[in-house]
């Protein structure tokens, strides 16, 4: 026999005085111990909840991996034009110029790079969603969230070898090679 009561308050509270009731009625019905409804949804997603902590720790894991790959792709290619950088400064660029350069060449490729990811996540996301009852094919919160928090980790990877090379010293960069 299931019993459901709704309590205004503490649901623990009603526990001694639902089981008294119980007995009352039928004597011969074992009262069991009383579950809450969050006791009950607790338990059934608890899988969901672990699958969920997972994913999110494995995308943490891998926008690390993406930020390192930026810092590392940035950093060689800004060593391999100091040449160029030194030049630049030799004419009379600014840091601010040099850093404004870097960073918006970063983050075009970056923006490239996440226009189509973000074209293919749509497409594989409405796919997703004629398979799975109850899930939509977007949410453009989650979308632009994403997005975004690459954007700014792209960014800030970028910004360190960026600034880095407003270091340059333009007569050891031209002398060089």
């Amino acid at each position: 026999m299931t019993l459901h009561v709704r309590a205004a308050g503490s649901p623990s509270a009603l526990a001694g005085p639902v089981r008294a009731g119980v007995r009352a009625v039928t004597p011969d019905v074992p009262a069991l111990a009383p579950r809450t409804l969050r006791d009950y949804v607790d338990r059934s997603t608890g899988s969901q909840r672990v699958v969920a902590r997972l994913l999110f720790i494995f995308g943490g894991i891998a926008l690390a991996v993406a930020a390192v790959g930026v810092y590392g792709l940035t950093a060689y290619t800004i060593a391999q034009r100091r040449k160029e950088l030194g030049v630049r400064v030799a004419l009379g660029a600014r840091p601010g110029d040099l850093v404004r350069l870097l960073l918006s060449q970063s983050l075009l490729l970056v923006g490239v790079g996440l226009a189509v990811g973000t074209g293919a996540a749509l497409l594989l996301a409405r796919l997703v969603a004629t398979m799975l009852f109850g899930v939509t094919g977007s949410d453009p919160l989650s979308f632009a969230a994403g997005a975004g928090l690459l954007a700014l980790t792209t960014l800030i990877a970028a910004l360190i070898p960026a600034r880095r090379a407003t270091r340059v010293d333009p007569l050891g960069a031209l002398r060089a090679d």
